[in-house]
């Protein structure tokens, strides 16, 4: 991933040149009593763009569709960072705190090692029960903060599997018609809008990233959408 990704791509919030939080792609920014929910008003309007400048372009229910930011793009995000076999560096910085965010991680590492590994195919393929249980077993022994927290009275049961998958579950909630974005928290953290400074809560269009593959996504300059002040016009290490 390239250094300067936060020059490229605007976020809902940003440090001004005194380390102050201001609003960014979000027009309004509030939470409620405990600090344990966030909702953003989304700015309209604000293009995606590749590396020379020009609008992208997807192919939506087979129209070429121009792309604006909007909610869904950071659900999109986040899914990509919690998928276990990505290996994100930055993964605990949302499943530490999003609701649902631990599960979905340790959800998606098991169905990975089902399909690649026969011991855990044989253990666990089709076996609901098992699976709640291994996806409880791995948040208890990784995430203790996380597990003492929401966790601890929202165990994974069988029946909450489909959930997982589909990110129902998963505490970020995005209106694309109304323009909003929430997210919910496993535990009060007043301090949460800082870490939205952070690569891991970028917006990131989702035809885009089917279109270069999670591989190769943010490598190189073209392969990278831009909505923010900059464009990375020329490949290199300056």
């Amino acid at each position: 991933m390239l250094r300067n990704f936060a020059n490229f791509v605007d976020g809902l919030l940003a440090h001004n040149e005194f380390g102050v939080l201001e609003k960014g792609l979000a027009t309004e920014a509030t939470h409620n009593d405990d600090y344990k929910r966030f909702e953003f008003k989304i700015r309209k309007n604000v293009p995606w763009v590749t590396y020379d400048g020009t609008q992208y372009e997807a192919v939506v229910n087979g129209v070429k569709t121009k792309q604006y930011v909007k909610p869904s793009d950071w659900i999109t995000s986040a899914k990509t960072i919690l998928t276990a076999q990505r290996a994100s560096s930055l993964e605990y910085f949302i499943s530490d705190f999003i609701k649902g965010g631990a599960e979905y991680f340790y959800y998606t590492d098991l169905m990975y090692k089902i399909a690649t590994d026969n011991t855990y195919r044989k253990k666990y393929d089709g076996k609901l029960d098992a699976q709640a249980k291994y996806i409880n077993d791995q948040i208890k022994a990784n995430k203790e903060n996380a597990y003492n927290s929401w966790y601890a009275e929202n165990p994974v049961e069988a029946e909450d599997l489909e959930g997982i998958k589909n990110l129902s579950r998963l505490g970020i909630k995005a209106n694309d018609e109304e323009g909003t974005l929430t997210y919910e928290l496993i535990q009060k953290a007043f301090y949460f809008p800082t870490l939205l400074t952070y690569s891991c809560y970028l917006p990131v269009n989702k035809y885009f990233l089917d279109d270069v593959g999670w591989t190769a996504f943010g490598t190189e300059n073209d392969k990278i959408l831009y909505n923010g002040p900059f464009l990375f016009t020329e490949d290199g290490d300056n």
